[in-house]
């Protein structure tokens, strides 16, 4: 029953959902309302859709072991693609003048880029890094006061995803608190926060 819930908790605080949230909350949160559109359109694009085509082909062509990309080195080929598309994210949104959001958008960059290199050697929890990073988004820079409900949240992705086998106790805390500390650090550097 425990290993069920925690393989339910996976599933609806999967990265594969709320990365599509992240990019929509950094475009809402940088862009004026009238540029949104045409900008989330492009970011999507490359944060979503192509990743998210790659990703499925990977496991249509059995590629990947399984949805979680639990084997390390079947996640590289992921990473790389998935660095690559956001950064050409980031040029244009330099490129196009939207100032704060190229700033947000290489902080999050430099996450997954960080955790590609970190890869890999080592494996490393991205849900704990998502899970961690919307909860420091949320609450920095949309000033929501939720931050002991998205602990808890958090803290229930982290059991999830030791008790379901696919990490280590270590992997999720590593992650979670290397994306909190990146995230937190780099929008204040950038001037975000």
């Amino acid at each position: 029953m425990k290993r069920k819930l925690a393989w339910l908790i996976s599933r609806v605080f999967e990265p594969v959902w709320e990365v599509p949230l992240l990019v929509w909350l950094t475009v809402d949160y940088s862009v004026q309302a009238g540029s949104r559109a045409r900008i989330l359109e492009y970011l999507f694009l490359l944060d979503v859709v192509l990743p998210g085509i790659f990703l499925f082909s990977l496991m249509k062509t059995d590629r990947v072991s399984d949805w979680d990309f639990t084997n390390r080195k079947e996640r590289e080929k992921a990473y790389f693609f998935i660095v690559g598309c956001h950064f050409i994210g980031v040029l244009m949104a330099y490129f196009l003048g939207f100032d704060l959001l190229w700033k947000m958008l290489s902080v999050l960059w430099l996450i997954t880029f960080i955790f590609m290199l970190i890869n890999l050697y080592w494996k490393i929890s991205v849900h704990a890094g998502v899970n961690a990073l919307l909860m420091i988004f949320l609450n920095s820079l949309f000033g929501w006061k939720m931050f002991a409900w998205m602990s808890m949240i958090l803290i229930l992705v982290l059991w999830a995803r030791v008790k379901t086998r696919k990490h280590t106790v270590t992997q999720v805390m590593v992650g979670a608190a290397l994306s909190m500390a990146i995230a937190e650090l780099g929008f204040r550097f950038m001037g975000i926060i």
